[in-house]
């Protein structure tokens, strides 16, 4: 199976995440992507490695998918070169200049004037950024869970759908 589900657990639907699964339905339906409700017994019965609490509330997207960052990052950044973008890497930047016409960029080894910036910048963005837009940013730390299984082919992509699980802490779901 492939495809996706997003599951919120009963504490956090009146916590942190006010019920991420309704929301994610209701976005769904506005945007015309398909998006189904499911009941913890039907997740249990699709994936059964996973210890899915009765009160959760969830849902199935069955275009859903996963990308893989280092590749995605990798086609982006051939895609900028082959548009005319110059890259510099492993080169710090120090201060980024907006100006009327272009964009000063202070580095630790040259001064850079280009038309264009993209800034990737993480959590030192709003260090780069002017007062006002550093000011409207906020800088969240996305984790993301590795595990070992113990049949690796089942969880390749194409044979295990995404799983987005909201909660606090991972160990409470997993056998």
């Amino acid at each position: 199976e492939t495809g996706g589900y997003i599951v919120t657990e009963a504490a956090e639907q009146a916590d942190r995440w006010t019920d991420f699964t309704r929301h994610t339905l209701e976005v769904a339906e506005r945007g015309g992507v398909e998006c189904l409700p499911v009941t913890p017994a039907e997740m249990r019965r699709r994936l059964p490695m996973l210890r899915v609490p009765d009160e959760a509330s969830i849902c199935f997207e069955p275009t859903g998918g996963l990308v893989m960052c280092e590749r995605a990052v990798r086609a982006q950044l051939d895609a900028a070169v082959d548009l005319g973008a110059v890259l510099r890497t492993d080169e710090r930047v120090l201060r980024v200049d907006p100006r009327p016409d272009a964009v000063l960029v202070v580095t630790e080894r040259a001064v850079i004037e280009a038309r264009h910036v993209v800034l990737a910048a993480g959590p030192w963005m709003p260090e780069l950024t002017p007062v006002t837009l550093g000011d409207a940013l906020t800088v969240t730390r996305q984790v993301v869970q590795w595990f070992e299984a113990d049949d690796p082919a089942a969880f390749t992509v194409g044979h295990f759908p995404f799983v987005m699980w909201i909660r606090s802490h991972i160990d409470d779901y997993l056998d």
